[in-house]
């Protein structure tokens, strides 16, 4: 796991090593072990290495800034930060070089499969030099080009520079769990694992159509771009291609969801849990500590009871013999998961930690918190996460496995109720609506018109969809915005039946904002974050899968549920509601944030901003502290959007 940074220049030359040394500092919680620096003159094939203050000094490279600078000439750079998780030796020293050197490679990722790999290339007569995963990615380039990807099962975001072919390649994994940014301004190509590396080496303007939705709706992540003017993001299970030779960068998706078909095949229980447990074992492979964030709700327990499983029949492929689980716990019961944390920990073999997080934690780390995260998000929530991740990097957990992804894989969303009615509308099986609409009132609450209005919803084509969220009625609070409209949506296997249409873009699109947050709170502590429910088998057997596997008798996951009905506990195969990492912020608004919230909404720079009315601003925090509405998610963005904007652009 490492943070990358690079650029590439067709007509300039590249920035001075100052600047790149700076670039790659910002990213240094990504990989603390090591850096590396690679500069190329792509038309003479001469490269030339470097280190800096972290690389081992048994390398021995000419450290940059000290005497060393760029090679004179070079048009070419690849820079990497390194958190060593497999073969710890300095041999995994990044950019790495293939053995002619026409390929050097800066990666970020894990490929799980990597030893089935290894040995099919040595098979076909390869031979390495180290134990990682990074080899066996460089390797496998060199010998099928990007159709390496297909046969990749992990996360990843890397950069080759192929000088055979004289091109920069960049390539993401499938459904983006690592990150990567370009900037591209007709004469050189910058990339990034963080937004905040690129800043360092040239600032950027507000991308108003981004803030704009923002602070309208909470829109995040919902498309390439990013909220910076000019910066985007390479699409999950996307490829760039940049010719040195050639005109602006070619930019092209290599992987596509499986067609949902009719939905046929095995879709037992039991396949699910076979392919849970191998995903699992699989990211269970490392020659660090391993831990397992448990958060009480089906997802992670799921994982939490598998590990422990693996461990009984001795099948882990990892070096500890004790699972350590890591938790967020509250004194206010409405977001406390403590029972079901308990549960899981009285059915298992496990070493359970627990962090309490407070308003007053927050307000010491909220400015680190802006930062790490590089945009704005959408509620304080993200800060338990935060905690977790801090408390497992305590107690000597490097990586970690999470639930991310479950409940796009096994339906598990509560608003996949509309969807899943307006299809059985759709199908005219009204005795099954009749049915399944009491179900879920039951199980879920609600009224039947909140139940009505999204199943009408689920039933419009998405543009007008699109149109009519678009149209929701702004915060009285907001000056009129430059755009209130989203950027064009990316969604070129959109299914017709109105359930697979939400999970797809749950899938292609919004998983974006919740990978974003787990990769930037993980790597700030300098821990890597595994997703084993969304490896690429368990992904598409879900989406195939029929939808009575996800939701029947107003229950959510059934599949997950039956598969694993033996190794849960009863209390959490039998869940029906959902919390997840939260926080109470309605009331820490009230109370003990109120200091920080009062200081940004009356501070000079607060108010020259160009999107506030003031005057309203403090109406309606004044109905929020009165406790006669919740304006929690306005109020978050008007203090997360002040602190973005005193961090990354004044």
């Amino acid at each position: 796991m490492c943070g990358i940074f690079g650029t590439c220049s067709v007509r300039r030359a590249l920035p001075d090593g100052d600047a790149i040394e700076r670039s790659l500092r910002a990213l240094r919680h990504r990989g603390p072990d090591d850096e590396g620096y690679v500069f190329v003159d792509s038309r003479t094939g001469e490269a030339a290495a470097l280190g800096g203050a972290d690389t081992p000094p048994e390398l021995g490279l000419p450290r940059i800034g000290g005497g060393a600078g760029p090679l004179p000439g070079a048009d070419v750079l690849l820079a990497a930060r390194r958190l060593a998780i497999q073969d710890l030796s300095a041999a995994g020293h990044q950019p790495m070089a293939s053995a002619d050197g026409s390929l050097w490679i800066a990666y970020n990722g894990e490929v799980y499969n990597f030893h089935a790999l290894r040995k099919e290339l040595e098979l076909l007569g390869h031979r390495f030099r180290t134990g990682t995963d990074t080899e066996v990615v460089l390797q496998a380039y060199e010998r099928w080009g990007t159709g390496c990807l297909e046969r990749f099962n992990g996360m990843w975001a890397f950069a080759v520079w192929d000088a055979r072919r004289r091109t920069l390649v960049l390539a993401r994994d499938r459904f983006g769990v690592k990150p990567l940014f370009y900037r591209w301004d007709g004469t050189a190509l910058s990339f990034a694992s963080e937004l905040k590396a690129l800043l360092a080496l040239a600032p950027a303007s507000p991308n108003e159509r981004v803030v704009s939705r923002y602070l309208a709706y909470g829109a995040v992540d919902e498309s390439d771009e990013t909220f910076f003017a000019g910066i985007d993001q390479l699409p999950p299970a996307h490829v760039l291609e940049l010719r040195l030779d050639g005109e602006a960068p070619a930019v092209r998706r290599w992987y596509h969801l499986p067609n949902a078909g009719s939905g046929d095949g095995d879709a037992s229980p039991q396949r699910f849990r076979e392919l849970l447990e191998d995903a699992v074992h699989l990211r269970l492979i490392s020659d660090v500590p391993v831990g397992t964030c448990l958060s009480g709700g089906l997802d992670s327990s799921a994982i939490v009871c598998t590990v422990d499983g693996l461990l009984r029949r001795g099948e882990h492929a990892g070096a500890a013999e004790r699972q350590m689980t890591f938790s967020a716990r509250y004194e206010d019961v409405r977001h406390d998961e403590g029972p079901w944390i308990d549960a899981v920990r009285k059915a298992t073999a496990i070493e359970s930690y627990s962090v309490y997080p407070g308003p007053e934690a927050l307000r010491e780390d909220l400015e680190q918190l802006v930062w790490h995260q590089d945009e704005p998000f959408g509620s304080t929530s993200i800060y338990a996460q935060w905690r977790v991740f801090r408390l497992a990097r305590e107690h000597g957990a490097v990586v970690t496995l999470d639930g991310q992804g479950g409940d796009e894989v096994a339906g598990g969303y509560t608003h996949y109720f509309g969807p899943n009615l307006a299809r059985l509308i759709r199908r005219g099986r009204l005795v099954a609506l009749a049915h399944e609409a009491s179900a879920q009132r039951r199980n879920h609450g609600g009224s039947l018109t909140a139940l009505a209005a999204r199943t009408g919803a689920a039933l419009l084509p998405w543009p007008a969809r699109q149109r009519a969220a678009a149209a929701v009625r702004r915060p009285s609070w907001l000056r009129q915005p430059s755009s209130t409209s989203p950027a064009a949506g990316q969604f070129p296997e959109m299914p017709r039946d109105p359930f697979r249409a939400q999970i797809y873009r749950d899938i292609v699109v919004g998983l974006r904002q919740l990978l974003r947050v787990c990769d930037r709170n993980s790597m700030a502590h300098s821990v890597e974050s595994r997703l084993p429910f969304l490896d690429f088998r368990l992904v598409e057997f879900g989406y195939r899968a029929p939808a009575s596997t996800k939701i029947l008798d107003g229950t959510t996951k059934v599949m997950l549920r039956e598969g694993l009905r033996d190794v849960l506990p009863p209390a959490i195969a039998g869940r029906q509601d959902k919390v997840g990492f939260s926080t109470p912020e309605d009331l820490w608004f009230r109370t003990e944030l109120r200091p920080v919230i009062e200081s940004v909404i009356h501070s000079s720079s607060f108010r020259s901003r160009p999107y506030f009315d003031v005057t309203e601003v403090e109406r309606t925090y004044a109905r929020h502290l009165s406790g006669t509405a919740d304006h929690s998610r306005e109020i978050w963005r008007w203090l997360n959007f002040e602190l973005w904007a005193r961090r990354f652009l004044d």
